[in-house]
């Protein structure tokens, strides 16, 4: 499983084909739960600026891979062997580069709607910060 997370994480993610890299950064996503907490840690300087450029992408890009994303912050913000593996610093990152992408191309009513969005991405205990609560 290791092989095959550092394959998709080495080689496809950093495909010129915007299918492949978004496939690549699906799977990774699904597999971050089954790696070692070393290798995802290892893996997160490569793997968030791959998903974070995607989410700049059309509607559907976007969405998979902030599903990917979010099972990425999932991993390595709440685990029970240990503490988390991003620091208060990189995750402000990747909410300072989320937010902007968030509120693209919103109309007033649907504004109300980004803090249900943001729910869904960021794990429970890390919301209150990201939402100025």
């Amino acid at each position: 499983m290791n092989s095959v997370f550092e394959l998709l994480l080495k080689v496809w993610t950093g495909s010129r084909d915007l299918k492949v890299r978004l496939s690549s950064v699906e799977a990774l996503g699904e597999m971050v739960g089954l790696v070692t907490r070393s290798q995802l840690k290892s893996a997160l300087p490569r793997i968030i600026p791959t998903m974070l450029d995607l989410c700049k992408k059309d509607q559907e890009v976007a969405f998979t891979a902030a599903h990917s994303l979010h099972n990425l912050l999932n991993a390595s913000l709440l685990s029970e062997s240990g503490p988390p593996l991003l620091e208060f610093e990189e995750l402000a990152v990747v909410l300072i580069t989320l937010l902007p992408l968030v509120s693209v191309n919103i109309s007033k009513d649907e504004r109300s709607y980004i803090s249900k969005g943001l729910k869904w991405i960021i794990p429970d205990p890390y919301r209150h910060i990201a939402l100025g609560k």
